[in-house]
């Protein structure tokens, strides 16, 4: 080979050199957005199973109170207020359950 067609391979590895290193560095920047993603739904995941863990764990105490001795609970209307605020807090505390995809 003489000087100009070896000057000429060399300028096209060198361009494909660096096409591929541009290229390289893209799936980089992709490698490290889907591993920046997956510790994000991780964080979430641990989130929500803690969340659902302490629901349904509250739901228990306020079946047992809201279904309790009665000589033990309040009469009149604060012990009126008092169940229908228990079975409103059991209801929000299913529904979250649902959302967070926990069973009630």
């Amino acid at each position: 080979m003489d000087a100009p067609a070896l000057k000429k391979l060399f300028l096209e590895l060198e361009a494909k050199s660096q096409q591929l290193a541009a290229e390289v560095a893209a799936a980089r920047e992709v490698t490290v957005r889907r591993e920046l993603m997956m510790v994000r739904q991780q964080d979430e995941i641990r989130f929500k199973n803690a969340r659902i863990a302490q629901l349904t764990h509250k739901i228990p105490a306020l079946k047992r109170y809201q279904f309790g001795k009665k000589g033990e609970q309040l009469s009149g209307v604060q012990g009126t207020l008092l169940e229908e605020a228990v079975g409103e807090d059991i209801g929000a505390i299913e529904t979250e359950l649902e959302i967070l995809g926990g069973a009630p």
